[in-house]
């Protein structure tokens, strides 16, 4: 049975706080093989802090960040965290982003997308992911 495959557009005024994300991302190796190739020096200026994740999508994926643009566990983790929720109304991250930057769905567009708020975000992104391996490895226990 094939997945859907999850897409997300990202802008300066539409979804501004993947950038976060997508930044965490490539800082912990998750991202594609062929932005490695692609798109490196656009890469190492993610992990040098010189641009965001926000950017990064702007320049190497048009604007449209796609399930594809991540490896096989950056898959995974990111229709864990992205594309799951316990009550099918917001995702994982959203919930995350809505209470670290303690704000309202529609004042989330307010949240920066800035490496300061990147440093808030990314022990709650760190912690969620730790989890969710936890629980991959749980369930490949299992079988």
């Amino acid at each position: 049975m094939k997945r859907n495959l999850f897409s997300f557009e990202c802008t300066a005024y539409k979804n501004k706080h993947l950038g976060m994300f997508v930044s965490w991302m490539i800082l912990n190796g998750l991202i594609a093989d062929k932005h490695k190739s692609n798109a490196l020096s656009v890469l190492m200026k993610v992990m040098n802090k010189e641009i965001t994740g926000l950017e990064f999508i702007a320049i190497a994926c048009d604007g449209n960040m796609k399930e594809t643009d991540f490896n096989d566990e950056g898959k995974l983790f990111a229709h864990y965290y992205l594309c799951c929720s316990s009550n099918n109304d917001f995702s994982l991250y959203t919930k995350d982003c809505l209470t670290v930057f303690r704000k309202s769905l529609s004042s989330i567009l307010e949240v920066e997308n800035t490496w300061i708020n990147y440093q808030q975000i990314k022990p709650v992104i760190a912690t969620k992911f730790l989890t969710w391996r936890e629980l991959q490895n749980n369930y490949c226990l299992q079988k």
